[in-house]
């Protein structure tokens, strides 16, 4: 009987032995199993950080560019009110200019005919030959002869100035004159 017990002692140890191996061999599949999905949702997280990352690079390039964008935009705006104020002050500029110099004009042609007015009167005293009238018709034509040059010198200078597109040109002689 002790020999039956011993063996039935046995058997159970070797049932025991199997049923342990059999549980670790459960235990370390499903940890196998555990491993491999811990690995796998590692790997899912890493690809949706980088995804991330990515996206969020895009996201600052593209703000970026719409700050470019928007600088850009301004910078044009700002350019083309520069140019049409730059237009604008050298229409004026060379509109007073010309009105100075017809001023300037009209002034020396009235020295001039209060000159000759002068001149007539004093000749007029010494010789009486010469009617009073034509000293009229004198300052008459020299006033028609002074507006032509006026008008020349205008025509010189709107076609010396503008070009094609109606801008001004760099360089201006006739106002050095």
């Amino acid at each position: 009987m002790e020999e039956a017990q011993m063996r039935s002692k046995r058997e159970m140890l070797r049932e025991i032995e199997a049923a342990k191996q059999e549980a670790e061999k459960e235990i370390s599949a499903q940890r196998n199993q555990y491993q491999s999905a811990i690995h796998n949702l590692q790997a899912e997280l890493k690809a949706e950080k980088q995804v991330k990352r990515e996206l969020e690079g895009i996201r600052e390039e593209k703000e970026s560019l719409e700050m470019l964008v928007n600088a850009q935009k301004k910078r044009t705006a700002l350019e083309e009110r520069c140019i049409a104020d730059t237009g604008e002050t050298s229409y004026s500029r060379l509109k007073d200019q010309v009105l100075a110099s017809l001023e300037e004009e009209t002034h020396k042609l009235l020295r001039d005919v209060e000159r000759l007015e002068s001149r007539t009167q004093k000749s007029a005293a010494t010789d009486r030959l010469v009617p009073p009238q034509s000293s009229g018709a004198l300052r008459i034509s020299l006033l028609l002869q002074e507006a032509n040059n006026i008008s020349s010198r205008w025509k010189k200078i709107r076609s010396s100035e503008f070009g094609r597109c109606g801008r001004m040109s760099s360089s201006n002689p006739s106002w050095s004159k």
